[in-house]
């Protein structure tokens, strides 16, 4: 199941610049953690411009309201 919140946060915009990682005072390896969301998004079929492949849906996600 994808993380919709990867989605919805952008993920794909982060240029895994290691910034966050070095300023993170609780010492938490957030590009790590963020370079792996990016590989399970991919793996589940989402390119990395954030645009879904055919064979999936993400709720809420690329729908038009009304």
């Amino acid at each position: 199941m994808i993380d919709e919140t990867l989605v919805r946060y952008r993920i794909f915009d982060c240029i895994d610049c290691n910034l966050c990682t070095y300023l993170c005072t609780s010492k938490i390896p957030l590009a790590q953690l963020m370079r792996k969301g990016k590989d399970s998004l991919k793996a589940e079929g989402l390119d990395p411009r954030g645009r879904t492949v055919h064979r999936l849906q993400l709720k809420g996600f690329g729908e038009e309201e009304a």
